[in-house]
């Protein structure tokens, strides 16, 4: 058989590969839009739910045991992983631990960039929709319409959510749609496009007043612009902070989760000025470890209005997801997350630096990032942990004394 036919064979079986992989991406993506619909959020029924969760496993099994090779270490350490997820799904009662598991572990001979920049347009469509059918509504019925409310020192705030179940998830699916554009189209990215894509936002965030996004975007935005302008000039300090970030923001924040209740005096108040620019994410971390402390692998934590330290506590929507984690879903994949970025975010390009970089940034605001087929930052990077022997010793990007190893090590 000639090279030219055993390598068109190989690439029929990638693709093949891509295919089952992207339709089970689709899957999760697809049943989390209706989820935040108010428009399809009829569809959302237990059969439905049911269906795609059976069909998502199968895909995604069927790849990891029909297309995929691994090593023992590797099977052992799924394996292990495998038991601690479905442990906190059960304790937790959450479906979310294991499907994440199952796209880390199904990502091997994936084109992961193609599958972003078929799934950000899908997204994009799905978005601009429910803001054109918003704004119809606007003009002619807004009495149907729903809004978030924020309480401020001023009185409350009214947030448009664009026929989505809150503003934030709104922010959050325009924040990772633009990401997944900026991330898929990274090889034909100017400035032009770059301001246009951070316009956009813009433009929804005068009426979602999600400031996480905004923040996130806007950094990402002037690391790519620095990038285009100037080249290399930024490339050591975006591989540390992808590197680090994650570690430096979960031990920072975990320590003032714990510190809260032994503060007094002047301490205490920059405290509570911390958290009031975080608008209460500390606090209700601290609200937590103190009623339920750490959690290794997860732990149920019961919603429920309480008086505590001298204020009340209107249930427990931690949006900051490193206290969060460590107190409800599991320390665990805090060192998990943080394992991955520390050892493989050096291997990565610039683009997907910048959104390990992001993904950090967004676990201090949100608890989004725990759906990975989302906030994306995480499965991306489990590419460069199935990459081929050929690169055994080789070490791509901007070293800090790092010694050369293999990428399967």
């Amino acid at each position: 058989m000639s090279n030219r036919v055993i390598d068109k064979l190989s690439e029929e079986k990638i693709s093949y590969k891509n295919s089952v992989y992207y339709a089970a991406f689709l899957i999760m993506v697809l049943k989390g839009l209706c989820a935040y619909s108010e428009l399809l959020l009829y569809s959302f029924t237990r059969p439905f739910m049911t269906f795609s969760n059976l069909l998502f496993l199968f895909l995604l099994m069927y790849k990891m045991f029909f297309l995929q090779k691994y090593t023992i270490r590797q099977v052992i350490t799924i394996f292990l992983l495998g038991l601690v997820t479905l442990y906190s799904d059960r304790v937790t009662d959450m479906f979310i631990f294991m499907p994440n598991l199952l796209f880390l572990a199904s990502t091997q001979d994936v084109d992961f960039k193609g599958v972003i920049r078929k799934v950000y347009k899908i997204e994009a469509v799905f978005l601009t929709i429910h803001v054109i059918i918003y704004a119809f509504l606007w003009i002619f019925n807004r009495d149907i319409l729903y809004f978030s409310v924020r309480m401020e020192d001023t009185g409350y705030k009214y947030r448009h959510q664009f026929l989505l179940s809150h503003a934030n998830s709104a922010s959050m699916l325009v924040l990772w749609t633009i990401l997944g554009y900026l991330y898929s189209e990274y090889d034909t990215l100017n400035k032009k496009k770059i301001f246009c894509a951070w316009g956009a936002y813009v433009f929804l965030y005068l009426f979602t007043d999600s400031n996480s996004g905004l923040i996130i975007l806007t950094i990402v935005s002037i690391l790519l612009l620095i990038k285009i302008s100037y080249g290399g000039v930024i490339d050591s300090l975006v591989t540390f902070l992808a590197r680090y970030l994650f570690i430096i923001l979960a031990v920072v924040f975990n320590f003032m989760m714990i510190s809260f209740t032994k503060c007094t005096g002047i301490a205490r108040e920059i405290w509570l000025v911390i958290n009031k620019a975080l608008t209460g994410r500390l606090l209700y971390g601290a609200y937590a470890y103190d009623n339920y402390g750490y959690s290794l692998f997860g732990q149920a934590i019961y919603n429920r209005k309480d008086y505590w330290q001298g204020m009340w506590i209107d249930a427990i929507p931690c949006d900051n997801a490193y206290m969060w984690m460590a107190v409800g879903y599991g320390a665990v994949y805090l060192f998990v997350i943080g394992y991955l970025f520390w050892k493989y975010s050096a291997y990565a390009k610039f683009e997907e630096k910048v959104l390990v970089i992001a993904f950090s940034l967004y676990t201090m605001m949100e608890l989004y990032i725990t759906f990975m087929y989302y906030s994306f930052s995480v499965v991306m990077l489990m590419q460069y942990v199935w990459k081929d022997r050929s690169l055994k010793g080789k070490f791509i990007g901007a070293g800090y004394g790092i010694k050369r190893q293999s990428l399967l090590d």
